[in-house]
């Protein structure tokens, strides 16, 4: 599983930095976005689908390539799934 911890919701979005998207391809992992103590979980062959938005290339302030920030509606799990992906179910 890929995980990437985000700090900030806006306008009930996450933005992941695409680089995390493309480690999940790649490895044919799920995602995992934790912000605080909520999770979300998203599989990887819903990463195409489930996205809201993605933006224009960002210049990295480190290298001299550019970036994107891949934006998700926010649905942290509830009780009942965290309790249904632990057992298994999921």
């Amino acid at each position: 599983m890929t995980i990437k911890r985000v700090t900030t919701i806006w306008a009930g979005q996450v933005a992941v930095h695409e680089k995390y998207i493309k480690q999940a391809k790649k490895r044919k992992q799920d995602l995992e976005i934790i912000v605080g103590n909520q999770r979300m979980f998203i599989k990887v062959g819903d990463l195409d689908y489930k996205v809201r938005r993605i933006s224009a290339p960002i210049q990295d302030k480190f290298s001299s390539g550019t970036y994107r920030l891949w934006y998700f509606n926010w649905k942290p799990e509830t009780k009942e799934e965290e309790e249904k992906r632990m057992c298994g179910y999921q």
